[in-house]
C-alpha cells in the first residue's frame, strides 16, 4: 500500500514538473482564474485563460470594472497582461509567476455595452 501510494505521488510530481517544464520551454501560459467585479464587488465573470491565455466575457454595462488573475498553484516566469473593453486598453509587463497566487488587479474602464477580453502572455 505504501509503495503503491509512493509511486502515485512520484508520478504526479514528475507530471506536474514536465508540465512547468513544457510552460517554460514553450512560451506557454499555465490556465489562470479570472474573476471580473464591478465597482460595488458583483462578479460580472468568472472564468478561466484558454490555452493561449486568454479570455472572453459576455457584454458587460457602463462602468470600471476590477479584473483579478489568480493561480491555483504555483508559477515561475514572467508574464504581461492585456486587457481591453472596445478600443479602451490596460496593461502590465513583467509580472512575476509568483505574484498570480494572491492575485494579478487590472482595473478598465468600460464605455458602452462591451465584452471585456484580455490576453497573458509569458516574457
Amino acid at each position: 500500500m505504501y509503495v503503491r501510494i509512493m509511486k502515485n505521488l512520484i508520478r504526479g510530481t514528475l507530471l506536474s514538473l514536465c508540465f512547468a517544464i513544457a510552460c517554460m520551454a514553450y512560451g506557454a501560459v499555465p490556465p489562470l482564474n479570472v474573476t471580473v467585479s464591478d465597482p460595488s464587488g458583483k462578479v460580472a465573470f468568472r472564468g478561466k485563460t484558454d490555452a493561449q491565455g486568454t479570455f472572453s466575457t459576455d457584454k458587460v454595462k457602463p462602468g470600471i470594472y476590477d479584473v483579478q488573475f489568480t493561480s491555483p498553484s504555483a508559477i515561475t516566469g514572467n508574464y504581461s497582461i492585456k486587457v481591453s473593453a472596445g478600443v479602451k486598453h490596460v496593461s502590465a509587463a513583467g509580472i512575476a509567476g509568483d505574484k498570480f497566487a494572491k492575485g494579478v488587479a487590472l482595473k478598465v474602464n468600460v464605455q458602452n455595452l462591451l465584452n471585456i477580453v484580455g490576453e497573458v502572455k509569458a516574457n
